[in-house]
């Protein structure tokens, strides 16, 4: 699955054997940050829902920004 980061300036070849992980209210890619949000509950949500996606077959998923 490929992912745009938030901030729109980057695309990652994201494999479910590479975690993706939840950093107080950042999704992280290894030690790099694709997306910030206002609360580790809504990081938890997102990083869910790019699960969800990817579980799904979608090949492409944007961060989203809120």
């Amino acid at each position: 699955m490929k992912i745009m980061t938030q901030d729109k300036t980057r695309i990652l070849n994201f494999k479910m054997t590479y975690i993706s992980y939840v950093s107080k209210n950042r999704i992280c890619e290894g030690e790099f940050g694709i997306a910030e949000y206002a609360s580790p509950e809504r990081a938890k949500e997102v990083l869910n829902d790019m699960f969800q996606k990817y579980a799904a077959g979608e090949k492409a998923y944007i961060m989203p920004e809120e």
